[in-house]
């Protein structure tokens, strides 16, 4: 049974692949598209143990989830008892976003104006226009309804 599961965002469907890994780095299991997946970052990867700044992740953090975001790929880390869930996927244009500039960029594209933005988020307009200013530059959009689709 595969673990990947498609992803449906803005009509483009993205397949995250799966591993089950311990916190030494060694894979213990994953679906078929996870070694293809990690190599587009390390080519020479061999499929049984994390590469180097993956495995430093799984040795040193705890807690909830946490995210690794590469040149190529993008992988959420997990913790499920003493092992990891990580899924990777390609990474995406909207993955140079920071949490506060997505939010903000969600709303607008939802066709909320600055005011109510800035109402929602506990922020003044000039700070939502900044932000926008950024995401804009950051995606290399120009208007709404491509920033909109840009989104997931």
């Amino acid at each position: 049974m595969s673990l990947a599961s498609p992803l449906h965002r803005g009509g483009k469907s993205i397949v995250w692949a799966t591993a089950i890994v311990d916190r030494a780095g060694t894979v213990h299991d994953h679906d078929a598209g996870f070694v293809r997946m990690i190599q587009r970052e390390w080519s020479d990867w061999p499929g049984t143990r994390l590469p180097e700044p993956l495995r430093d992740l799984t040795a040193r953090k705890a807690g909830n989830r946490w995210r690794f975001l590469g040149q190529q790929i993008a992988a959420e880390f997990s913790p499920v008892h003493d092992l990891f869930l990580i899924a990777a996927r390609p990474r995406m244009a909207n993955d140079a976003l920071s949490e506060r500039e997505r939010k903000v960029a969600q709303h607008y594209a939802s066709g909320a104006s600055y005011k109510e933005i800035a109402a929602m988020l506990h922020l003044s307009p000039a700070t939502v226009r900044s932000h926008l200013r950024n995401v804009f530059q950051k995606l290399g959009v120009t208007n709404k309804a491509r920033l909109a689709a840009m989104l997931w």
